[in-house]
């Protein structure tokens, strides 16, 4: 009875370990947009906003192959909004196209994730810009 007290507390704990990574990836990225906000509002090189996008686009990557994280709206909200501006600084043509095309996606898997409106007005700034 005990070893099955204890083997069902560390899975107990493995998952809840599991969930809350990928919960912090979600918030690494959502700091990057935050980042990115204040890098445009202080006129920082193209180079720096850059690298806050990679960052914030890595643990968007691995919420998306989470599968908890990969189905909220939120994710998808995130991703969306760092590939549209990436496409917009990227100097690489080919680059700048593949940022566009990965927002394009993004924008409609996060509109047929929002159920409720919850990233209604992220979402229409980014359709409307675009």
């Amino acid at each position: 009875m005990q070893n099955c007290f204890k083997i069902s507390l560390a899975a107990l704990i493995f998952v809840s370990f599991n969930a809350v990574a990928q919960k912090s990836q979600i918030l690494i990225a959502r700091n990057s947009v935050g980042k990115l906000q204040a890098s445009i509002a202080n006129k920082e090189d193209e180079k720096k906003q850059l690298s806050i996008i990679t960052e914030g686009l890595k643990s968007i990557e691995s919420a998306e192959k989470d599968t908890k994280t990969k189905n909220w709206t939120e994710t998808w909200s995130i991703k969306s909004y760092l590939t549209s501006f990436a496409s917009l600084i990227d100097t690489d043509p080919n680059n700048a196209n593949k940022f566009y095309d990965s927002a394009v996606e993004a924008v409609a898997k996060a509109k047929s994730l929002d159920r409720y409106n919850d990233n209604g007005g992220l979402l229409r700034r980014l359709t409307t810009t675009s």
